[in-house]
């Protein structure tokens, strides 16, 4: 993933590649989820994408335990393709959705990103982030049985296994780093959904494990 970071902190590199392959130029500073955006489309128009197709299952190439420094680096290793969801999904044959993926980033009230254990992992699916929503004083919805969420029902139905990527901090000078988890298997097979009310916010949200 070298080029991934060096592209990331040299404006100069990342100008040049675009200028090569035709593409826009940045326009005022680029940073934050844009700026990984920008570096995930120059390694795309350089061909180091791989594992392109979306599929349900082991990645190849890809150990368990093995270590990414950001989001956009697991797109390029076909992992994990969507930058802001926690749930990435396929469609099937039928119409129906299957989850591929789950990125478990620790920012919400199943937080599995000290105690996780590589056998059981509570998920407690997509939605608003409470605490976020809270700070905002943004009225924060209950659940709701559709996008990733459906998706996951689906791969229980299914029997379906679901990839699951966890964040932990491993350096302060890092701001997080993110593996498949380690000592375990790579796949996990969904056991069952339901409903929790949040104490203190009187909103439902839905539970995986």
């Amino acid at each position: 993933m070298r080029c991934y970071r060096r592209l990331r902190v040299a404006k100069g590199l990342r100008d040049k590649v675009s200028n090569n392959h035709g593409m826009s130029p940045e326009r005022g500073k680029c940073s934050g989820l844009n700026l990984h955006k920008r570096v995930v489309s120059l390694l795309k128009s350089l061909g180091k994408w791989v594992n392109t197709t979306k599929q349900i299952g082991c990645v190849a190439g890809i150990e368990v335990g093995n270590e990414f420094h950001w989001r956009g680096e697991l797109c390029i290793v076909g992992l994990h393709n969507d930058f802001q969801r926690g749930i990435d999904c396929i469609p099937s044959l039928d119409g129906r959705i299957w989850a591929t993926s789950i990125v478990e980033s620790g920012r919400y009230d199943s937080a599995t990103t000290n105690s996780a254990s590589s056998e059981e992992i509570p998920y407690c699916g997509e939605c608003e982030n409470l605490v976020f929503g809270v700070k905002k004083k943004k009225k924060v919805k209950d659940h709701k049985l559709v996008g990733g969420n459906l998706a996951l029902m689906n791969n229980m139905v299914d029997r379906k296994p679901v990839r699951v990527i966890r964040r932990y901090n491993l350096l302060r000078t890092l701001p997080f780093h993110l593996q498949l988890l380690p000592k375990g298997p790579a796949l996990f097979q969904l056991q069952k959904m339901f409903r929790k009310c949040v104490e203190g916010l009187g909103r439902e949200r839905l539970h995986v494990a």
